[in-house]
């Protein structure tokens, strides 16, 4: 079930209840705040003291929309059979009401409720964590395969490594696992490593003239 909390009065409620949302990642849609989106574990089963004993079934994940009272549930064309499944880890695009997400192979993708289909942004890359610019135009994402970071451009699929995090990308450790994400003033990347033996809070600047040079490159190259 999801929660709904006001920190004024110190009160709590049960507002959306689904049966396979063990894992569910919930965000509200940032321009408006009327709209919340929910990962959907297609198969997860807890024990009887609500214990993950399985986290996803062979559907894998999905993912779907819905208001802020809980209601008017949308699902999204992610996942089994239009794409491999959500690897369960994305993000609103600014204001736009479109999201981002990396699927089970590292392909990334936009969508938005109503949509028949989503629309590859880029392939080629075990992306897993993502995260998107407060402007919309840009996203981070860490590669599993080799622990480097990317910077992308949305609309035009374009992208390029920023810097190795030097992180192990275990997943039984999640301390290891980088989740970089930009700051508000497009300066910096942040990440965890454990490229010392410990999970640290890293930081890489982003070079003058980077993002510029990202967006005004064609479009689809590297």
């Amino acid at each position: 079930g999801l929660y709904r909390v006001d920190p004024d009065r110190g009160t709590w409620e049960p507002f959306h209840e689904h049966s396979e949302i063990c894992n569910p990642h919930v965000q509200f849609e940032p321009s408006r705040g009327e709209d919340i989106l929910v990962q959907w574990n297609r198969g997860c089963r807890t024990d009887a003291e609500g214990r993950i004993v399985r986290l996803v079934g062979d559907e894998g994940a999905t993912l779907y929309v819905i208001d802020r009272n809980g209601a008017n549930e949308r699902v999204l064309p992610v996942g089994k059979p239009l794409t491999t499944p959500a690897s369960g880890h994305e993000c609103w695009i600014g204001t736009s009401g479109r999201i981002l997400l990396t699927t089970a192979e590292g392909n990334t993708y936009t969508v938005s409720p109503g949509d028949a289909a989503c629309r590859l942004v880029c392939r080629g890359f075990l992306f897993v964590h993502i995260s998107v610019s407060l402007d919309g135009r840009f996203f981070v994402a860490d590669d599993f395969a080799h622990g480097r970071l990317y910077v992308g451009h949305i609309a035009s699929g374009r992208l390029f490594p920023l810097c190795e995090s030097a992180s192990s990308c275990r997943w039984d450790r999640f301390f290891s696992q980088p989740h970089p994400y930009m700051t508000p003033d497009d300066k910096f990347v942040i990440f965890n490593s454990d490229v010392t033996g410990v999970g640290q809070v890293w930081a890489a600047e982003i070079p003058a003239g980077f993002l510029d040079a990202l967006a005004d490159g064609p479009a689809g190259s590297p």
